[in-house]
């Protein structure tokens, strides 16, 4: 179908417009990315939506391409030039926010302006992240065989346009015990951590985060934020239900056995402990030399 129709791009360093040919087995593309310290404007997508359309006429030709685009997040001053104030420690600055912040955020919404403008740059990163394996990278199996899918968690908001409150419910035997509850900032990031138990009582628990200066509201959907969590961990001995209470609705997030993949430490062990009490393992110690004895442990990656 491409036979007889020869790519032809305009060279700028010579000023005409010449046949394409690859220089090897496969052409590099590179194009300068956003510093991500604000919101980006049409202009500053230009480049974007044109390497685009390089990037579709390569594939009309069937000609193999490797495309990279920066992100600059440090490094970038406000006059363009070599000396002066960084443009993401001025963002920083403004909005009250940590550097780290700034571009996490910025970052987000630049992706999701490609994904507006139907940027082949924005799928590609989609299918990276599907690519993803969290079962063999974080050494949990019940992932390794689970089709991949996406939830982009930033996207979710309540009604007024602000985040919604993440509780992560702990479910053992079918009960929930406690609920866990993420506090984020403006760019998706957690900032507070509370636990609760099951009547919304306050724990003096602490976990990754410090717990809320102000104690949280007890959430007016909690009965059917339970009720949901229950079911959902029916016939487990032990399970997290992760739920985002976007106000007008519940939306579930991740289901998982591992908790961080169990590798989050704990301040004190004692809060450790408490949160791992509930869980009542029958007969552990056969049970861990079973699992050893017929290979259970091992992470095997899934077949293609």
């Amino acid at each position: 179908m491409t036979e007889g129709h020869q790519l032809r791009l305009f060279n700028s360093m010579g000023r005409r417009l010449e046949d394409f040919v690859p220089a090897g087995a496969t052409t590099g593309i590179y194009t300068c990315g956003p510093t991500v310290y604000s919101y980006q404007h049409l202009g500053n997508m230009r480049p974007y939506v044109f390497a685009d359309t390089l990037r579709r006429a390569l594939r009309w030709k069937s000609i193999p391409f490797h495309h990279v685009i920066n992100i600059t997040d440090v490094g970038h001053a406000v006059a363009d030039s070599d000396t002066g104030e960084d443009k993401l420690e001025v963002a920083a600055a403004r909005e009250r926010r940590s550097v780290a912040d700034i571009a996490a955020y910025y970052a987000d919404v630049w992706f999701q302006d490609l994904a507006a403008l139907n940027v082949a740059a924005a799928r590609t990163a989609a299918r990276g992240w599907l690519a993803y394996c969290h079962g063999t990278s974080m050494n949990e199996p019940a992932y390794v065989h689970l089709p991949h899918r996406l939830v982009v968690e930033r996207l979710l908001l309540c009604p007024d346009g602000t985040t919604p409150l993440e509780h992560r419910v702990s479910v053992f035997d079918g009960r929930v015990a406690f609920i866990r509850t993420t506090t984020s900032n403006a760019s998706g990031r957690p900032c507070f951590g509370d636990v609760h138990d099951r009547d919304w009582t306050r724990l003096p628990i602490t976990w990754e985060s410090p717990a809320h200066p102000v104690p949280l509201p007890r959430p007016a959907r909690l009965a059917e934020m339970i009720e949901l969590a229950e079911r959902l961990g029916a016939g487990l001995s032990q399970s997290r239900v992760d739920i985002y209470d976007c106000g007008d609705r519940l939306m579930v997030g991740e289901i998982t056995l591992y908790s961080q993949s169990g590798l989050v430490p704990y301040p004190d062990p004692a809060h450790d402990l408490a949160l791992g009490e509930p869980w009542i393992i029958s007969r552990p110690m056969l049970r861990a030399i079973l699992a050893v004895a017929v290979g259970r442990w091992e992470i095997r990656p899934p077949r293609t």
